[in-house]
């Protein structure tokens, strides 16, 4: 016989009953042992039990009695399961017995069975087999789907968990509104992308609610969690949400140029450290077998800057030339740029112009790349670039250069890139060296003359001279013989003096001729006695008459007498009287 559907609430009574006992006196009748119920109403389930009323003399009574669904292990009371917590009550009075479930739902179909517990030590009874409640949940299923171009036709049946082989009549509805031709269980139904239909259905006879309506996937949205900005490293998960019945399937995908990529299944995408490199263009797909919707998202991830990088055109730069300093670097926000040369500040911009560069401009350039997240530096190196200037040649030692001494000619200049030096002797009649230092060894007469040095770089060149003077041997050794004579004669005349000074301050002094002086040797002397005894002394200093050996000194030779007979005397002899004092305290 067919079974009795009511509505959610509605209490449903059967008319007859199985009793099934385990022995004589104990025994458990449920008034029913299956029952269909709609999703969401209350059921009630009956039953009563029987007892021996004594035991051993003793009288029976009943201590406990629950209702339970679990048979693995011990049976627990259904009201200690949290899946019923406040949906079932139960009650037992005079050997009846009653369970009440309310809001039932697809998860509570299972068997329901009653146990009571006596005073007596084996009485204990549970009352088999049970109760089986199905909750019966009307739905609407998509049986089949063929496509065609960019329709499908879908076959759709109206399914209830009670009347699996579909004996019921049905009614159909379309947007909410019913189609009178359709009263079969099954509804061939034609959809396409872009179709918003909603389609239901519902038993005929009965007072049941309709269906869940099924219908194509609404068009997406794409959330984003959290839902600030995005930060690179930070967790970001994207969730894809759309109403759709029946359930639809997800799927991510990244625009890349003009390429698709799936990039993953499942309504949400989750990034674990996300990267500037995952910013772009993305969408989801929700399908099912009604037809399928998308939903574009732009992903923008911000970052502090990187990849910063400086270039300077032109690459060589040479003095009094124009150069331009351009810094980039990555980031988002869009970086600000600042330029430092040392610690000041020069421009805010990322270009910065030097119209005519010098050898001052020379340095390092700092850029600066900053944004609300961050900074980051770079620095180029400016090396300007001029030819050679400031050149000078030098010559190692002073004075006259003697033959076969060694003599060293030095150059120097300022260039960028460094100088190469080359030596040629007067006008460049032969390359002498291509050292910046230059040394001629034993040295020869004809050495000496003018020495010119030529500083040159790829940017141009400078030329710098010196004079090299060559003495010959013999001079300098008479020049070295004479030094001595010279300091000799010095001595004895400041000696002289020193005596005339002390003389003069100690009193009257006689200095006498030659002549008088040989007078007074040939006759007697008398001296007085108040005077001191006085020596007499000759120096005598010679000069040479050769013009060729010179004396450097600040003495000059006397010249040579003429007598009246025409001849010169060979030398000429100067005579000094120096007197000095005999009395030690002179």
């Amino acid at each position: 016989m067919s079974l009795t559907a009511a509505l959610r609430g509605f209490v449903v009574f059967l008319c007859w009953f199985s009793a099934t006992q385990s022995q004589t006196d104990w025994k458990v009748i449920y008034y029913q042992t299956e029952i269909c119920a709609d999703k969401g109403s209350t059921v009630f389930i009956w039953c009563s039990y029987d007892y021996p009323k004594t035991m051993n003399g003793v009288s029976t009574t009943v201590e406990k009695s629950f209702w339970f669904i679990r048979t693995e292990g011990e049976p627990k009371d259904l009201k200690e399961d949290p899946e019923y917590k406040d949906r079932v009550t139960y009650s037992s009075y005079e050997n009846y017995c009653d369970l009440t479930i309310s809001g039932v739902r697809e998860s509570d179909s299972e068997v329901y069975k009653f146990r009571f517990i006596t005073n007596h030590q084996t009485g204990r009874y549970i009352g088999e087999p049970g109760v089986r409640l199905t909750v019966r949940d009307l739905q609407v299923l998509v049986v089949s789907t063929s496509v065609q171009q960019e329709d499908s036709d879908v076959q759709l049946k109206c399914f209830i968990r009670c009347d699996p082989d579909g004996l019921d009549r049905y009614v159909w509805f379309k947007n909410g509104s019913m189609i009178q031709s359709e009263t079969s269980q099954k509804f061939l139904f034609r959809s396409c992308s872009s179709s918003t239909d909603r389609i239901s259905c519902s038993m005929r006879d009965s007072k049941m609610k309709q269906s869940p309506e099924v219908y194509a996937p609404q068009t997406p949205t794409v959330s984003l969690d959290p839902p600030t900005e995005i930060l690179e490293g930070s967790s970001v998960t994207l969730t894809c949400s759309s109403d759709a019945n029946p359930a639809a399937n997800y799927t991510w995908y990244k625009k890349t140029n003009s390429d698709v990529k799936m990039i993953s299944g499942g309504p949400k995408f989750v990034f674990s450290s996300i990267q500037s490199t995952d910013s772009g263009d993305y969408y989801c797909k929700v399908e099912n077998q009604l037809g399928l919707k998308t939903s574009d998202f732009k992903l923008e991830v911000k970052y502090s800057p990187k990849n910063i990088s400086v270039s300077v055109d032109p690459p060589e730069i040479l003095e009094g030339s124009s150069v331009t300093l351009t810094c980039s670097s990555d980031a988002n926000p869009a970086a600000s740029y600042t330029w430092f040369k040392g610690k000041n500040r020069l421009k805010a911009a990322n270009v910065y112009h030097l119209p005519f560069i010098n050898i001052n401009d020379s340095g390092i350039y700092r850029c600066k790349s900053q944004n609300k997240y961050g900074w980051i530096n770079s620095s180029v190196l400016i090396n300007v670039l001029y030819g050679a200037r400031s050149t000078f040649a030098s010559i190692s030692g002073s004075g006259q250069i003697l033959e076969g001494s060694s003599v060293t000619l030095t150059c120097s200049s300022d260039a960028n890139p460094a100088a190469n030096y080359a030596w040629f002797k007067e006008n460049r009649d032969s390359h002498k060296s291509e050292e910046q230092m230059f040394t001629i060894s034993d040295i020869t007469a004809e050495d000496g003359g003018l020495y010119i040095c030529v500083a040159q770089n790829k940017l141009g060149q400078q030329n710098s001279t010196v004079q090299v003077s060559v003495g010959s041997g013999s001079v300098g050794l008479a020049a070295a013989c004479s030094i001595p004579a010279v300091l000799l004669t010095l001595i004895f005349l400041a000696v002289l003096f020193l005596k005339i000074f002390r003389r003069r301050s100690s009193g009257p002094s006689v200095i006498r001729s030659q002549d008088e002086d040989s007078q007074q040797r040939e006759g007697p002397t008398s001296r007085h006695s108040t005077e001191d005894e006085t020596e007499i002394q000759y120096v005598t200093v010679m000069f040479t008459k050769r013009q060729e050996d010179p004396l450097y000194s600040n003495i000059n030779p006397v010249k040579a007498k003429r007598r009246r007979d025409g001849h010169e005397d060979k030398e000429d002899v100067v005579y000094s009287l120096v007197g000095s004092s005999s009395n030690p305290a002179d």
